[in-house]
């Protein structure tokens, strides 16, 4: 992503082909020396010597960006040269305002100062090379002319180096808020995911264990008691049911862009009645206690602490099956404490119960919420506890 974004910005069509630019410029110093005195060709040596100087002057501009420091010694070297042999003219004074500019733009604060120094030095003794040569005196006029353009040139190219640095700056924020939303955006789609799957394991943990335990009941009932393997088989079918429409408003939800789709109310602690009466069938004794009023807890939180708790009741009957669960619930001012207990089961728990998925899923819920969980061993009962603590604002 990061390369297109770099070759669709404006700009860089030109840094990407520097020897075009620089060959412009070489061209204009030619240019320069042509019109210059004297002539450009090889009939006497004087002629030829300029000549020569012209080229290596145009080759030494072609590196301009590639070796700057290269090209502008060359530059300085060429014109030092070119003084004895050839009065200043146009095509030294094009090469001086052209070097004095690259100093600015191509070349890091330690080595831009001295090559500028070289370039005033280089002009100041053409210039009085020149009047000695004319008349014999040296007048200011000039020299303060030529420090006149030599400055404006050097203040071009300062311009324009700040300029671009600008620009590089603000395509470096722009990478990085690119960069940023690009992480921020995968983050968010993690965090969705996750939230998913914990959806999905407590719909279809919860009713796929509760159908496990309601159909083991049912298959010893059966022939025993036939008026309670039917109502273990109708809270079998009822489950199902619940379970496939809770999926399908998911997947509806996770089709659609719409905000505002219709889904399912979510199950919230006002609908703990109904969770426990699920389970009433597998003979599993639950005392539930709820202190306070659901109705006044936030959306978000009451369906919290409605998972929590369903998963706990799922994690009690599958690992401790036929031992007496209770639910004690306190909605207060401050938070909603969770604290579901299970009696010893009549077989040893296995080991590793307690460290699968359920458990991981819980303390995720319940760090999201900003609260607290503790789950282990009961001392008390020899059974398992769960105890949780979620609040109802979350600390800045």
């Amino acid at each position: 992503m990061s390369a297109t974004i770099t070759a669709s910005r404006p700009g860089r069509t030109q840094a990407r082909r520097p020897w075009a630019a620089d060959g412009v410029v070489a061209a204009a110093a030619g240019v320069a020396g042509v019109l210059g005195s004297p002539t450009v060709s090889f009939a006497t040596p004087t002629q030829t010597a300029y000549t020569l100087l012209v080229i290596g002057g145009c080759a030494a501009l072609l590196l301009r960006r590639r070796a700057p420091r290269l090209c502008l010694g060359l530059l300085v070297l060429l014109l030092a040269v070119h003084l004895p042999l050839v009065q200043m003219g146009p095509y030294a004074g094009v090469v001086c305002l052209i070097g004095a500019c690259t100093t600015q733009t191509r070349l890091d604060a330690g080595w831009r100062w001295g090559f500028l120094a070289l370039f005033y030095a280089v002009a100041t003794g053409g210039i009085v090379t020149a009047l000695s040569a004319a008349d014999g005196a040296v007048q200011p006029v000039p020299l303060v002319a030529a420090y006149a353009l030599l400055t404006v040139a050097a203040l071009i190219g300062a311009t324009r180096r700040n300029a671009a640095e600008r620009y590089r700056l603000a395509v470096e924020r722009a990478d990085i808020l690119e960069t940023r939303h690009e992480i921020e955006r995968r983050l968010a789609a993690l965090e969705e995911r996750s939230r998913i799957a914990r959806e999905m394991h407590d719909i279809l943990g919860h009713s796929l264990n509760a159908v496990a335990v309601l159909s083991e009941g049912a298959r010893h009932a059966v022939r025993s008691d036939p008026e309670r393997a039917d109502a273990a088989l109708a809270d079998i079918g009822r489950l199902s049911r619940s379970a496939v429409d809770e999926v399908r408003d998911l997947i509806d939800v996770l089709r659609t862009e719409d905000d505002h789709a219709d889904r399912a109310p979510a199950p919230s602690l006002a609908d703990l009645p109904e969770l426990v009466s699920g389970f009433r069938s597998t003979g599993t004794v639950i005392r539930t206690r709820v202190d306070g009023d659901p109705g006044s807890l936030p959306g978000h939180l009451g369906r919290t602490a409605y998972r929590i708790v369903q998963e706990a009741i799922t994690n009690a009957v599958k690992h401790a099956p036929g031992a007496a669960i209770t639910i004690r619930v306190t909605i207060g001012d401050a938070d909603v404490d969770l604290l579901v207990t299970n009696a010893r089961p009549a077989a040893p728990r296995r080991a590793g119960d307690g460290q699968g998925h359920g458990l991981i899923g819980i303390r995720e819920r319940v760090r999201a919420a900003g609260g607290t969980v503790e789950a282990g061993p009961d001392p008390a009962t020899g059974g398992w506890r769960l105890h949780a603590r979620l609040l109802r604002r979350r600390p800045c």
